[in-house]
């Protein structure tokens, strides 16, 4: 991925906030990355293909998607710094906590919206899960 090709990818359901997009627009301006949101006909395009990228082995899937039912955001080829930095202003804005975040990676910008957001919600299960957990009791 080149940093050219700097940007985020944003969903958001037809029920959120609808404050949410003017913030975040105006927060990738003032970090200069490019915004996409990406819409429900679009759910089904590999997330590279969304980002600007080449995914000659990704398929658009059309048919039984299940819509994300939390605004998400994907960073797509953003350095360290520019990744903190966003997430810092996404914080200082309070909307940090608004987005199920993600990264696009070589894996999976081969994947669609609903299955990126199907193993972001396993990761949190698994997550909460763990911390859930008490720690094994020590022997005597």
């Amino acid at each position: 991925m080149r940093l050219s090709h700097q940007r985020v990818l944003c969903y958001l359901p037809a029920d959120c906030d609808p404050q949410l997009l003017p913030a975040l627009s105006q927060i990738c301006r003032t970090s200069g990355l490019r915004l996409r949101e990406v819409n429900e006909q679009e759910l089904g395009c590999p997330l590279g293909k969304l980002a600007g990228f080449s995914c000659p082995d990704a398929a658009d899937v059309r048919e039984g998607l299940v819509s994300p039912a939390e605004p998400l955001l994907i960073l797509c080829g953003l350095s360290d710094k520019k990744t903190d930095e966003l997430l810092r202003r996404l914080r200082e804005a309070g909307l940090s906590s608004a987005f199920c975040k993600a990264a696009l990676t070589q894996t999976n910008q081969q994947w669609n919206l609903p299955s990126l957001y199907q193993e972001l919600c396993r990761e949190r299960q698994a997550i909460e899960a763990s911390q859930k957990t008490p720690p094994p009791a020590s022997a005597p």
